[in-house]
């Protein structure tokens, strides 16, 4: 996949105008669980296809949403990082990873686009490799935040007594 995917996001715009869809920039969409049914983009990586069933299901409004990966995401992480019980070269190489990323800031590290129909939301996305790294990277760091003091042999009294020892 490219390093950025604006490329990807100006073509499915033109598309989405030449179709004659109504095109609404929102925000991310959280998939529901129940509701959420995506697109296979290993297998039909064109988003065309995606277009072409909404166009054939009536869908007229396509909600395009694309993440821009910014400088203060690689910052919160390293925050995130130092707040972590990861230490020693661990720590230092896990920073050194988070710092080269500044590579990719201000570019298009994901791009979703989705649709109605049915009381369903269908969802087309896709995003770069060294986007889902950062993603896996943001991951492993909540992770080991919660690392050390909550195993640690004794009783966790955090639920101030709501549960019987009965």
């Amino acid at each position: 996949m490219d390093n950025s995917l604006d490329t990807l996001k100006h073509e499915i715009v033109r598309e989405l105008e030449d179709g004659g869809f109504a095109t609404f920039h929102g925000e991310a969409r959280g998939a529901n669980e129940e509701t959420a049914v995506f697109w296979d983009t290993e297998a039909h990586p064109d988003f065309r296809g995606f277009l072409a069933c909404a166009n054939k299901l009536g869908v007229s409004l396509i909600v395009l949403h694309n993440r821009v990966f910014r400088v203060d995401e690689i910052e919160d992480a390293l925050q995130d990082l130092d707040e972590s019980a990861v230490e020693g070269d661990e720590k230092e190489e896990v920073a050194g990873n988070l710092r080269e990323m500044n590579a990719f800031a201000g570019l298009v590290g994901a791009v979703d686009i989705s649709f109605d129909y049915q009381g369903r939301t269908y969802f087309y996305y896709v995003e770069a490799d060294w986007y889902r790294e950062f993603l896996d990277v943001r991951d492993e760091i909540d992770v080991m935040s919660f690392d050390g003091g909550f195993d640690d042999g004794e009783p966790d009294d955090t639920m101030g007594g709501y549960f019987s020892k009965n």
